[in-house]
Parts: structure tokens; sequence; C-alpha cells
């Protein structure tokens, strides 16, 4: 989860009008694992209410991936240490700043195999983590489920009601 919010948040920056290069390369280290869906401009499209998938998707490539993220880790500082604690030797890691702690967090999730549950929302494109069994989950809450499914209940119902309006205006 910590993934999940942390993705968010840089997302969020660059959003905000920032240019965030940090962002901008975790971005690509997805986008060459993972079919990604993103916008080239800051503010999400407007959408018809219909649209479930939008955006650009990349096609997964993942040679991209492995030589992007070595380069965020070389770039990043992350050191391996260890450090004396009473009469006892501890590993840790050393993270110096903020692209050192994506780096970390990225290759626990390689490590772990969550990469394969991230996911980003079809309603609102916010990235989170698939927590079903056959990893099929396509939207991040209860809430972009139920909005999703009204606008298509909706939109049938628009469609509905042309279709009658043009059957009376025939006769």
């Amino acid at each position: 989860m910590a993934l999940v919010e942390g993705l968010n948040r840089l997302e969020a920056t660059e959003r905000a009008g920032g240019s965030d290069e940090l962002w901008h390369s975790v971005r690509s280290i997805l986008g060459g694992l993972l079919p990604e869906i993103h916008w080239a401009s800051r503010e999400p499209p407007s959408l018809p209410s219909t649209t479930l998938l939008h955006g650009v998707i990349t096609t997964p490539d993942p040679q991209w991936t492995a030589s992007m993220f070595n380069q965020l880790v070389r770039r990043s500082g992350v050191q391996l240490a260890a450090q004396v604690v009473g009469s006892k030797v501890v590993p840790f890691v050393h993270l110096p700043d903020r692209s050192a702690s994506v780096a970390w967090a990225l290759w626990w999730a390689f490590r772990e195999r969550e990469l394969e549950r991230l996911r980003r929302c079809v309603a609102c494109n916010r990235w989170f983590r698939d927590a079903t069994k056959p990893k099929n989950q396509t939207h991040c809450s209860v809430r972009c489920t139920r909005r999703m499914t009204m606008r298509a209940y909706r939109a049938a119902l628009r469609r509905k009601r042309r279709s009658r309006k043009a059957k009376k205006g025939r006769k």
C-alpha cells in the first residue's frame, strides 16, 4: 500500500504543475513493465460517460524496465550498510533522499512480486493494489465501481429515450 500511495503522491505533484523528474523516471519504469494508462497533459481528459479505458496505453518491455530501474538506483545513492546497536551488528539501508526511498520501494515491490498486482483505476486513474485472487480488479474502490456502473446505466437510459423519441418521430 505504501508504494501505491507514493505513486499517487508523485503523480499528483506533476498534475499540480510541478515538473518532477523522479515521477517521469518512475512512470517510465512502470510503463515498461505494466500496460500503464496515462495522459500527456497535466489535467485528466474530459471523457464521455461511456468511455471506460482512455489515455495512452504503453506496451510492456521488461528490458526497458530493468535498464531504467538500474539507472534510478545508481542516481539515487541507495547504500547497504551495517551499524552496531548495543553489541549486535544490524544491517540497514541508507536512503539519502526521496529518489532513494522510491528506488528502495520499487526494489521491494519487484522482490515481493507486488508489481503484478499494481493497477490503474479505469474510473479515476489512481494507482491501487489489486487484492483479488484472479488479479482482475479494475476499480480502486467501491465508489469508483458504483460511479462507472451508474455512468453506464444512465448512458443506456439516454440511448433508450433517444430511440423511443426517434420511433415516435417516424410515425
